[in-house]
């Protein structure tokens, strides 16, 4: 099952357009890295949040932004609603600040998988991870005129049916499915790496072929 197509995209509102060679770049990353590491069956989004971020960190440093993952700063406080309690303020970890042109960004990450048969799921796991990342960028202090984001990595998996074997044809629908069931906003930046398909990606009778990155920029924080 081999196929030399790939699926990939860059999707951004104009008030995110200054993302786009960003994350053209990381499309092509994960499609240089896919590469060099098919020989080993081995593919970067097998991997969960931290490894998913350092991607993207890596197609910041190759576009020659500034960046800086894992510091800390000052967070706001939040109830066991997680609603934010006024005038309460804690030290707490960020996982990202970058600058692309005059734009800055701080912003919070999650990764989770997504089934590629299940529609209503899919829409669900997403919008669940997106809510969870928006909360937690949310408690970040206001400061100046720095931009905050959300970003989550969903990675769809197929699972092959007893001992049929899934066809390029099968897993090219069910990837451009996957990529529609994930269009939940047109105010998302979006973008998905889906490189090479059907060659790597395959575990326990899986196939993990790509993966989609949204990301929303949270003016204040959720209530």
């Amino acid at each position: 099952m081999k196929s030399s197509m790939n699926i990939s995209k860059v999707h951004c509102p104009p008030h995110l357009r200054c993302l786009v060679p960003v994350l053209k770049r990381w499309i092509k990353l994960n499609g240089q890295l896919a590469e060099q590491w098919y020989k080993h069956e081995d593919c970067p989004w097998w991997y969960k949040e931290r490894a998913l971020l350092g991607t993207f960190c890596g197609s910041l440093w190759l576009s020659r932004s500034v960046l800086l993952e894992e510091y800390s700063d000052s967070k706001r406080g939040v109830n066991r609603r997680g609603q934010l309690t006024p005038n309460t303020s804690y030290t707490g970890r960020v996982d990202l600040y970058f600058e692309v042109g005059k734009q800055r960004f701080v912003a919070e990450s999650k990764h989770v998988w997504v089934p590629a048969t299940s529609g209503k799921q899919q829409k669900d796991n997403i919008k669940a991870c997106i809510e969870r990342t928006s909360g937690d960028v949310g408690q970040i202090a206001p400061d100046g005129d720095v931009r905050r984001l959300a970003i989550v990595f969903a990675v769809p998996y197929i699972r092959s049916k007893g001992k049929s074997p899934l066809t390029p044809r099968d897993l090219k629908d069910k990837v451009l499915w996957s990529v529609k069931q994930a269009q939940i906003s047109e105010s998302y930046a979006m973008a998905w790496a889906f490189p090479r398909l059907g060659r790597y990606g395959k575990y326990k009778g899986s196939v993990y072929p790509g993966v989609i990155m949204l990301l929303k920029e949270v003016k204040r924080a959720p209530h």
